[in-house]
């Protein structure tokens, strides 16, 4: 399951992208762009004191059918840190370089990453930080002149990357196939090394526990990427973090029309990890690492715990569409009220983070408010029946500052791919310094920045609900 490997740095490496967010993190409050020794620890050259470098293998469910043998083909996990008193958050963090080159779980292939899909994961995953998601963070972006060979020839990266742990449901489902008292054994030393890392509220010796906690995680997360519109594209459940943290950033898609059916994944052919599907498609894989559990968990303690996911999913999304609609309290017909607001959002072809955003200004005494938010639908008529309800709404609700707590749940900044493929661009053009301009925004999404405006939900774009392969 843990095989060593030695990081391969890349040529003539540039530090083209430093997070200080995530640095602070683990107690790093210096790192910049022109520390040439954090840059040889960030493209691999140079290793960590303490450092025992190692990939880890895992099995997993790819589109519905078992692989029993994946791994990290081009990850690197160097080890952890952040466990000190004196660290900002108290929590330990596994520090993983992506694309340093091949390991014992490569099947034959040369462990690298491209700039292209290294600065999509490096925004991504500070975009969703600043969106209240939980994910891995990205620490920094190493790029080099390397030829990478994929569908076009381009030039390789060294993320960095971090997580509380990076154990996935298929960690677990490695561990279960082998069967016998070895397997039993090895699942629940793996089992209480989850609980001692990142789930402590927990006694040894409880896997029911454990379970439930990632149930919850991950309904909480689900509901997370519904409410903001983030399709993941590759659920697989190698792909799903025990923790309930967003991993593995691919060919991934925040929304702009909003259709149910989208999916970012030109792969995805039958549409199995389309948006609308993402619910299910956790539960599903829930049951599978329940499944992996059961030489060490009763069964029926296990479907217990999977069987709370569509309450706990329903309650997370629940809350958090109240709060981007600007509703404090809880009313029986809330959940009608959003159910038909995202049923006529997809028959208008709506623009989600858009209409939302412009929802924070609406007035119902003010008919150009409601013309503009109108607006954000190819058919401004759909919304006069659901507007009507939610004028009713607003008024039980009451006058509560409405307007500024709605735009501290709806984004004014969303990373859109054509913003990740600009930002692409730029850093192959090798300006660094527009990465770090969106990384900021995307932080703190909420509020406008200077010269930042045509990157605005408000700005008038074109839709164009790109897809990407999985090499993205």
């Amino acid at each position: 399951m843990r095989s060593a490997c030695v990081p391969q740095p890349v040529p003539d490496p540039r530090l083209a992208a430093v997070s200080c967010d995530a640095f602070a993190l683990i107690g790093v409050v210096d790192a910049t762009l022109d520390d040439e020794a954090l840059r040889d620890v960030t493209a691999g050259a140079v290793l960590p004191v303490g450092s025992s470098p190692c990939a880890l293998g895992y099995a997993g469910h790819q589109f519905g059918s078992y692989v029993a043998q994946l791994g990290d083909g081009r990850a690197c996990l160097l080890g952890d840190v952040g466990a000190e008193a004196d660290q900002s958050d108290g929590l330990r963090w596994e520090i993983q370089l992506k694309g340093s080159g091949p390991t014992a779980y490569s099947r034959g292939f040369d462990g690298r990453a491209v700039l292209r899909s290294s600065v999509r994961e490096y925004l991504a995953s500070e975009a969703m930080a600043g969106l209240g998601i939980a994910t891995t963070r990205a620490l920094s972006l190493v790029v080099s002149p390397l030829n990478v060979y994929r569908e076009d020839v381009e030039p390789a990266a060294v993320l960095m990357r971090m997580a509380r742990s990076h154990i996935r449901f298929g960690s677990f489902q490695y561990l279960a196939q082998f069967g016998g008292a070895g397997a039993r054994a090895d699942l629940e030393c793996l089992a209480e090394s989850v609980i001692e890392r990142s789930m402590d509220h927990l006694d040894s010796g409880d896997y029911g526990g454990l379970l439930a906690c990632c149930v919850e995680r991950t309904a909480a997360l689900l509901a997370a990427w519904q409410c903001e519109g983030f399709a993941h594209g590759v659920m697989n459940t190698d792909n799903m973090s025990i923790d309930g943290d967003t991993i593995d950033y691919g060919p991934y898609a925040f929304i702009d029309t909003f259709d149910p059916t989208f999916t970012p994944n030109t792969t995805d052919v039958g549409g199995r990890y389309a948006f609308g599907r993402q619910p299910s498609v956790a539960l599903w894989n829930l049951g599978r690492l329940a499944e992996a559990l059961v030489p060490i968990l009763d069964r029926e303690q296990a479907q217990a715990a999977v069987d709370r996911y569509a309450e706990q999913f329903n309650d997370a999304f629940s809350a958090r569409m109240r709060r981007k609609l600007g509703l404090d309290d809880a009313e029986p017909s809330d959940e009608e009220l959003i159910t038909d607001l995202l049923a006529t959002l997809a028959s208008g072809r709506g623009d989600y983070a858009a209409f939302f955003r412009r929802l924070c200004d609406y007035d119902p005494s003010d008919a150009s408010s409601r013309t503009t938010l109108c607006a954000t639908l190819a058919d401004p008529r759909l919304l006069d029946s659901w507007l009507a309800r939610y004028d009713d709404r607003l008024t039980r609700e009451g006058a509560r500052e409405r307007s500024a707590r709605m735009r501290r749940a709806n984004p004014l900044y969303v990373l859109k791919n054509w913003v990740a493929q600009y930002a692409i661009e730029r850093v192959e053009a090798g300006d660094d310094a527009e990465l770090e301009r969106l990384r900021v925004a995307f932080s703190d999404p909420y509020c406008a920045y200077d010269g930042l405006e045509r990157f605005s939900v408000l700005a008038d774009r074109p839709h164009s609900d790109t897809k990407l392969g999985c090499s993205s």
